[in-house]
């Protein structure tokens, strides 16, 4: 894509050659003004490693990463004019950049999450003894049940069955599903 962005302000030129002087366009008031043609380029492009990185970056985060999509579509070489829907195959560059870099920022956001509240829970554990977001009465819930578990013997059944989960929530489950 390097350098095959670039645009006229005058859409009835062909090349960057053509694109000097002076043309007619349309004011907000519907008359026309002289206005000077310039051979420039989108903010988001991929002229350098920064910009491509920038460009990247902003179609991952979502930012008018179709207005860079539409701009890729229309590319006819370099120091040409570009046309509407020139390459409309590049299209599948940028919707599958898209997805996969949504998918990562959502993975690295949901990790990040994951690891400060595992970190957060071991201190309040090694801290004060007790659970992160447990309440005094949900602690004392958890201990009675656990108590009762133990006098009806369930801890001890389910530790001596075998092929059972030896930790996590399904063993949690089968101890408070298990009946004799």
């Amino acid at each position: 894509f390097m350098g095959q962005f670039y645009r006229c302000n005058d859409d009835s030129v062909a090349n960057r050659s053509e694109c000097v002087g002076m043309f007619k366009d349309l004011d907000n008031l519907g008359g026309y003004i002289s206005v000077q043609r310039q051979w420039s380029n989108p903010v988001l492009h991929f002229d350098s490693l920064p910009d491509a990185m920038m460009a990247l970056f902003g179609i991952q985060t979502g930012d008018d990463w179709t207005s860079s999509m539409f701009n890729g579509m229309d590319i006819n070489g370099i120091d040409n004019q570009p046309k509407r829907d020139a390459a409309p195959w590049l299209s599948i560059y940028f919707i599958i950049y898209m997805l996969f870099g949504v998918m990562m920022w959502v993975n690295l956001l949901v990790s990040v999450v994951c690891d400060f509240y595992s970190q957060a829970a071991e201190a309040q554990m090694a801290a004060t003894g007790q659970r992160l977001f447990e309440t005094e009465d949900q602690a004392k819930w958890r201990q009675a049940l656990q108590i009762k578990m133990e006098s009806m013997g369930m801890i001890d059944k389910i530790d001596e069955m075998e092929g059972l989960p030896t930790s996590g929530i399904r063993k949690s489950l089968i101890k408070l599903l298990q009946r004799e």
